[in-house]
């Protein structure tokens, strides 16, 4: 991998940290990569990210039935966890297929 590709990777791997719910040192052993490579890009990254000074928090509600989600906002992106599956929600989404993707996690997880 070379430097002009190393943002962009580091950005999805920590967008799929973000979205684990686990703390960067246990995420981190589990993908085998570097903590101190991942808290200075997290710091190189948020220096870039104007939406970066909000902090991000989980949100948790109910499916019906005995479904539930967790819902955490990060800058433009709402990553949505059911069961094992993290959906990520980008600007300009389909709200249509969101909600039946949703519908069916919510049944199977």
């Amino acid at each position: 991998m070379n430097k002009g590709e190393l943002p962009a990777y580091w950005e999805a791997q920590l967008k799929e940290f973000e979205c684990s719910r686990k703390n960067l040192t246990a995420w981190c052993r589990e993908q085998g990569l570097s903590i101190h490579q991942a808290k200075y890009w997290q710091r190189k990254l948020r220096r870039n990210d104007p939406a970066s000074g909000q902090s991000p928090q989980w949100l948790t509600f109910e499916l019906g039935g005995s479904g539930r989600a967790d819902i955490r906002r990060q800058g433009a992106t709402l990553c949505i966890k059911i069961g094992p599956a993290i959906i990520e929600v980008e600007p300009g989404y389909n709200a249509e297929l969101l909600k039946d993707v949703i519908r069916t996690l919510g049944t199977l997880c």
